[in-house]
């Protein structure tokens, strides 16, 4: 139980004391009016809550969508650059092995 549910419901049990018992207590228009407007507002409350709880769990669910997408399009510029160092050093093999190829050529001839 709250705090604040203890202080209401001490309070309460003190009025009870102070008119003489539960069944000496005046309900009045005002009394009964508090009592729905106050069920109205705790429902409320429990709505806006649910809302609350339900938006939270789209925003961590985009969350880890998006994180998710950080992290291939990390992998995708990793990728990317591997691909370009391997056509350059493929570029490089192949212009060496030409050069090569070459002298092989002048030497067998």
């Amino acid at each position: 139980m709250s705090e604040g549910m203890s202080v209401a419901l001490r309070q309460i049990i003190d009025y009870f004391v102070l008119v003489g018992g539960m069944l000496k207590v005046e309900i009045t228009k005002e009394l009964l009016s508090s009592a729905s407007s106050s069920r109205y507002r705790y429902h409320q409350y429990l709505e806006e809550d649910k809302r609350k709880k339900r938006q939270e769990a789209i925003q961590r669910k985009r969350k880890t969508v998006q994180d998710e997408v950080d992290d291939l399009k990390k992998r995708e510029k990793g990728l990317e650059c591997d691909i370009t160092n391997l056509t350059i050093l493929s570029e490089k093999y192949a212009d060496e092995a030409e050069a090569k190829g070459e002298k092989l050529v002048t030497v067998f001839w």
